[in-house]
């Protein structure tokens, strides 16, 4: 097992987003990039419970139940941040990422969801939830990032708390049978757009292609990392 994990690259820890990335980058050494060169460091660069999550995950120890994407009731993509954050456009980029995810994992299970919800946590550990029910069931990025970032605006107003924990969350879910992908036909172009990222994910990993950072309106324009 330990031979699998170290020289996969960190990001692949669960719970290891872009700031903490960037945090290990601080260090100033190339050993942070992969599970072998994180461990020695997760404690000493990261809050002691983070730290220690970090550090039993790069051993491959994780007690956590498996709950298999079919028997689940929503799909779900969230992060705790080692430091509040209150900058909205990195809470923007952040919630179009996790979007991303749940979309790319919908589609790969053929489900659609018909309710949206944004999950946050404030520095004072009060935990909030904002949801959207769709006009339609869906599985389109576009049609699940509209409604995000449409919570995410009308939460903030403008001037976001500090927030220590983010997520997205998918539900209602649904089988995606002929009569409901025939709903998609109007929208062609985000349907090629999903396929296409989709693909390029499959084949090159999850973070091969992303995005690029939204602003308040858009739907996210693709960039390649």
């Amino acid at each position: 097992m330990q031979e699998i994990l170290d020289p996969l690259p960190v990001g692949r820890l669960w719970g290891v987003g872009q700031a903490t990335l960037a945090r290990f980058e601080r260090l100033g050494s190339g050993a942070w990039r992969t599970c072998d060169g994180c461990r020695p460091r997760c404690c000493c660069d990261t809050s002691a419970r983070l730290g220690e999550q970090f550090l039993r995950l790069a051993r491959g120890e994780d007690d956590r139940p498996v709950t298999p994407d079919h028997q689940a009731k929503s799909i779900s993509h969230e992060i705790t941040f080692p430091e509040d954050v209150a900058e909205i456009d990195v809470l923007r980029r952040v919630v179009l990422r996790q979007t991303e995810d749940v979309g790319y994992r919908l589609r790969r299970l053929d489900l659609l969801a018909r309710t949206v919800t944004l999950k946050i946590r404030l520095g004072d550990f009060t935990t909030l939830t904002r949801a959207a029910t769709l006009a339609e069931p869906t599985h389109l990025t576009a049609d699940l990032w509209r409604a995000a970032r449409d919570l995410l605006s009308t939460w903030h107003g403008g001037s976001p708390p500090p927030v220590r924990l983010i997520g997205v969350a998918a539900s209602q879910l649904s089988r995606a049978d002929t009569r409901q992908l025939s709903l998609f036909e109007d929208k062609r172009r985000d349907a090629q757009i999903d396929a296409a990222v989709d693909a390029l994910r499959a084949r090159f990993g999850p973070n091969a292609i992303r995005r690029g950072n939204p602003s308040p309106q858009s739907h996210g324009d693709t960039e390649r990392d």
